[in-house]
């Protein structure tokens, strides 16, 4: 029965209950919807809170939730459908049918979506209570690499820089790079580009570029890098900020910081909160080489001006059609594009200014640019100025002009950072030295410059002074004269605040003085000095001990006494001597005072022995009781030989004997070699030395007319030259194989190969077997190329890939090359991506075909096939630039029958100048789908053959629809783009220096001579 009845009521639940439910829609209509009217006011005044909380967040330029926006649209949806409630309800009240009338049906309806709404505000309700906020911050702005930079073309300037930079921040030895160039040449813009391509390119996860500014306050720049990686300091204090960002920047993978226009040196960690190395490097842009130095940057790279060619088609550019359009404002072009010296920036401002003027403001615009480039500059009403630098003013103003009247610079109070070089300042006024907040002063490269005495003294607060090239007649203490600077007045300074200090001194006298001063070393952190006067061209050439840290001075010639020269050469990191008569070598100072030499420099000295290291100029010491041998350039990473007429090579046949293998020591961590104008030099470096260069990385020999087979000779070891990545060779105009194809084999990790003016070189790889070439461990070469060994077309096949990692091959000037590589050699150029070939008279053919000519298609197929050459292979893959020019009697990539194709996938340049046999195209358009650009001479494009006449528009047609620039140059263009080759390629020294920054990491610049001549020597 209880089961019965516990059924019974359970069942009722289920039924009573629902029951219920439609009873209370009915009978409580008016109650359900006058509930919905409270909740639903409830529900509104929260929305507008929310409202109000979602616009001020926008103005803050924050996002507003997805959720909240859509809890905001579903209440309005809600109070849309309560407004329909509320006039449903009302007619219900007006119309009062009963239910026999229909009225229960309509009150029904009501109660039923009334409670229904009650339920879906409530729920509207308890979700806003989940709202902690109704906002967050905004997503970082658009990266750099999302970014177009406006304006920005590729030059040969820029790209050397760009390609510079690049290669640095990939090498994970270097974590700081410094990026200088005067203003307007394109540095921001460039490292916008280079950050960019870094980034999309995955070497950084993050980049972030600040602007520094003249006088940056620490506060804004640790809040824009903080925002660029979504980091908030609210903190005021510098040092909390610092360390918050120290914090988040090393959470970062890998991050790159650019920090723009850094106009002094500052404490990266300290001031800011960056903390380079590991994960993080930092590159700085400015228009002074010496913030470069004093910031300690690992790699330096120098933003040029752009040529004369690249400057005229930057502002035609810029400027429009019109500058061709209309030929009578060329003229007046030209003359805008040369008084715009080369700088982009101003190149592309006066360009689109006048893109859309008439003829007369061009005319004016010259004439007002013309008019303001020569006048001397304007610095009144600059009182508040805390950096001025005014360079190489020097020749800028005509006759009737006065040279700068620096006496007005004693008015900027103010004034912290003065530099004024290269602007035949005269006389320095005594107001200088009420500057006394100046802290850096560069009067650098202004000879007739004459400092009245007292002046320097009165500057307690500089740190730097730098008078290079510049005022150098130091008057003795207590001289009677009286009227110009005594050298007391820099020792005292140094007592003070100095910390870098560059003077010149030319009074012989003054040597017994200096000997005497007692400056104060601790404050020093680089200290250069010169004894004798020095043309002013000479500063060009002192970029070559540019990179400098902490230094102090030292000089080689009297008073300094033995004892005291031996100590300081055993701190001796840079030694260069220069027009010395009578030096003979440098170990005459002593083998143990050169193992901390890094870079050794001998120049135009004619008196030199004919080796470096020789059995004469070795000293023994006592090592248990036995006599060994003292070892010498332990540390030397770069020994530059220029005009050493008597130098036969570095080595002596005996220092093998002298010197054995196992003992080590000598030139083991040398990296770069330069010769240059060494006449009497018949080996670069002797075979018994080739083993003992493991790190050498970069040789560049020029001129060097007793070089005549080939650059090395003897035995090579499996161990030699393993390293080396780089060689530039120019004027060995004897030489008639480049190397031997033992020494080629060894070159596995080449990359860079340019080879200029070598007349009588037939081949760049002797293919004949040399037994006095190859060492026990070189594998056999084929015997038919004993046969052939002089002719460049020789049977033999190399058994392993010959430079299998270059990347660059540059050949010029070699007037009896008639083929430049053989096939069995270029199809193992796998890497090469640049290949230019420039003024070589009698070259036919490129690449010649290394089997037998009298035979048929069919038995050279078969012998390739069978010597393991495969099907259709492709030369030279991954190439990008293909440059070909004045060479009258190329034909052909290749005349001879092969297997090889040239599709050149990853081809983006074709240059071709003057190849007038040359009537093909040198590569196959269909593949070439990276190409994008092509200039070639117009009259060699009209006299191109083609199978067939409509293969000409198709080729032009598909170069069109890729958007392939393709620029025809008349003959005068090719003249002048010829001369600039020429002048590119007799610069003896800017190739070698450009690539030296990073061997020269560290090293302190001096430059110590007598009125005879000069040794330079830097000592730590």
């Amino acid at each position: 029965m209880e089961i019965v009845i516990g059924t019974i009521t359970k069942a009722s639940q289920y039924l009573i209950s629902p029951f219920m439910d439609q009873v209370n829609y009915l009978l409580h209509y008016k109650r359900n919807a006058d509930d919905v009217r409270n909740q639903m006011a409830r529900l509104k005044e929260l929305k507008t809170d929310i409202q109000s909380s979602s616009n001020v967040a926008r103005m803050r330029g924050e996002v507003i939730k997805v959720v909240v926006e859509g809890w905001i649209i579903r209440v309005n949806q809600l109070e849309s459908r309560e407004t329909e409630l509320q006039k449903e309800l009302q007619k219900e009240l007006e119309e009062s049918k009963g239910c026999l009338q229909g009225g229960c049906s309509g009150r029904y309806q009501v109660g039923k979506y009334a409670k229904q709404m009650i339920d879906q505000i409530k729920e509207l309700l308890n979700e806003s209570r989940t709202f902690d906020a109704v906002s967050y911050p905004a997503p970082l702005p658009p990266s750099l690499e999302t970014i177009q930079t406006q304006g920005f073309q590729v030059y040969d300037s820029t790209k050397l820089a760009m390609d510079q930079i690049m290669k640095a921040l990939k090498d994970e030895g270097i974590n700081m790079v410094g990026v200088y160039g005067i203003g307007g040449v394109g540095k921001t813009t460039l490292m916008k580009e280079v950050a960019k391509k870094l980034k999309n390119n995955g070497v950084f996860n993050q980049v972030v570029m600040v602007t520094m500014s003249q006088d940056p306050v620490w506060t804004n720049i640790q809040g824009e890098i903080a925002e660029n990686l979504g980091l908030q300091l609210t903190q005021e204090s510098l040092s909390v900020r610092a360390r918050l960002l120290l914090k988040r920047l090393k959470e970062e993978k890998r991050i790159l910081i650019v920090l723009d226009d850094l106009w002094k040196p500052l404490n990266l960690l300290e001031q800011i909160g960056i903390p380079y190395g590991n994960n993080c490097k930092v590159v700085l842009t400015t228009r002074q080489f010496e913030v470069c130095n004093q910031m300690e940057t690992q790699f330096n790279v120098e933003v040029k001006v752009l040529s004369k060619r690249d400057s005229w088609v930057l502002f035609k550019w810029a400027a429009g059609d019109q500058v061709e359009d209309d030929h009578t404002l060329q003229p007046v072009a030209e003359q805008l594009v040369r008084e715009c010296e080369g700088l982009p920036l101003a190149i592309i401002t006066i360009g689109r200014a006048l893109r859309t003027k008439d003829r007369s403001e061009w005319e004016d615009a010259a004439s007002q640019l013309t008019k303001s480039s020569s006048s001397p500059p304007d610095i009144e009403g600059l009182s508040d100025l805390r950096v001025l630098s005014i360079d190489k003013m020097w020749g800028r103003w005509t006759d009737d002009q006065s040279p700068l009247d620096v006496s007005l610079l004693g008015k900027l109070k103010k004034l912290e950072i003065l530099h004024v070089v290269q602007c035949n300042v005269e006389n320095l006024p005594k107001e200088i030295g009420e500057l006394t907040n100046l802290m850096s002063l560069n009067l650098s490269g202004n000879p007739h410059l004459t400092i009245p005495p007292n002046t320097l003294l009165r500057l307690s607060l500089l740190e730097e002074l730098y008078l290079e090239h510049s005022f150098h007649k130091w008057e003795m203490e207590g001289s009677e004269d009286g009227s110009k600077a005594c050298l007391s007045d820099v020792v005292s300074l140094s007592a003070l605040s100095l910390s870098r200090l560059n003077i010149q001194i030319s009074n012989i006298k003054c040597l017994r003085e200096i000997s005497n001063i007692q400056f104060r070393w601790e404050n020093l952190l680089r200290f250069s000095v010169i004894f004798g006067t020095i043309p002013p061209y000479e500063l060009i050439r002192s970029e070559f001990f540019k990179c400098s840290t902490r230094v102090h001075i030292f000089c080689c010639i009297p008073p300094f006494s033995d004892r005291d020269r031996i100590y300081l050469l055993e701190r001796t990191e840079g030694l260069q001597f220069k027009e010395c008569p009578g030096f003979k070598n440098v170990l005459t100072f002593g083998a143990r005072g050169l193992n901390n030499l890094r870079v050794l420099s001998i120049e135009q000295c004619c008196d030199t022995d004919e080796y470096i290291l020789s059995s004469s100029t070795t000293t023994f010491v006592d090592e248990a009781n036995e006599k060994v041998p003292q070892i010498a350039f332990r540390s030397l990473e770069l020994l530059n030989l220029y005009d050493v007429p008597k130098l036969k090579a570095i080595c002596s046949s005996h220092c093998p004997q002298i010197f054995p293998l196992q003992s080590g020591g000598c030139f083991n961590n040398l990296r770069f070699l330069q010769l240059r104008k060494c006449s009497g030099l018949i080996n670069i470096i002797p075979s018994y030395l080739l083993a003992k260069l493991p790190n050498l990385e970069q040789l560049e020999a020029r001129d060097c007319c007793g070089l005549t087979e080939t650059i090395w000779y003897g035995i090579v070891s499996p161990l030699s030259l393993l390293n080396l990545e780089k060689i530039i060779i120019h004027y060995l105009e004897e030489i008639k194989f480049m190397f031997s194809f033992a020494l080629a084999e060894r070159l596995q990790h080449l990359k860079y190969l340019e080879i200029q003016s070598c007349d009588e070189m037939v081949q760049i790889i002797s293919m004949e077997e040399n037994t006095q070439g190859i060492s026990s461990s070189t594998p056999e070469l084929n015997p038919s190329s004993k046969n052939n060994s002089s002719s460049s077309s020789s049977s033999s096949v190399l058994p392993t890939p010959i430079f299998g990692n270059l990347r660059h091959l540059d050949i010029g000037w070699c007037n009896s090359l008639k083929h430049m590589l053989p096939m069995s050699l270029a199809q193992g150029l796998l890497q090469l991506e640049e290949l230019q070939i420039w003024n070589c008279p009698n070259l036919e053919e490129i690449i010649v075909n290394d089997l037998d000519h009298d035979r048929d298609e069919e038995d050279i197929e078969e012998k390739q096939l069978s010597m393991g050459m495969c099907r259709k292979t492709a030369v030279f893959p991954r190439l990008r630039e293909l440059a070909l020019g004045y060479l009258r009697n190329l034909s052909a990539v290749s005349k001879g029958v092969s297997l090889c194709h040239y599709d050149w996938p990853s081809l983006e340049r074709l240059e071709v100048y003057g190849c007038p046999n040359l009537k093909r195209l040198p590569l196959n358009l269909q593949t070439a789908t990276k190409l994008k650009e092509i200039e070639v001479d117009e009259e060699w494009l009209n006299g191109m053959e083609w199978d067939e006449e409509s293969e000409k528009d198709k080729a032009l047609h598909l170069l069109h629809q890729r958007g392939v620039k393709v620029r025809c140059l008349e003959q005068s263009d090719t003249i002048q783009l010829f001369e600039e080759k020429t002048e590119s390629y007799s610069d003896a020294d800017s190739t070698f220096l450009a690539s030296q920054d990073k061997a020269c990491l560290s090293v302190p610049r001096y430059i110590l001579a007598s009125e005879d001549g000069m040794v330079q020597l830097v000592v730590d």
